[in-house]
């Protein structure tokens, strides 16, 4: 079940980095508004240990910051 959740984790923080790198944050709350409720905005994150916040505030997108 830990790996399915973490595929899950994985597949969402995919889909926010290209929501982000376009710098469509009503795309992204939209999308974020979506997940299912076992996955928590905070648990978010990419297979190299970054959330969606540092991905925002790294690639410089205020917009969805």
């Amino acid at each position: 079940q830990k790996k399915e959740f973490r595929e899950k984790m994985y597949q969402a923080a995919d889909e926010c980095t290209k929501l982000i790198n376009k710098n469509q944050s009503e795309k992204l709350i939209n999308y974020l508004r979506s997940l299912p409720s076992e996955i928590k905005l905070n648990q978010i994150q990419d297979r190299d240990g970054y959330n969606i916040l540092h991905m925002a505030a790294f690639n410089n997108r205020t917009k969805c910051v």
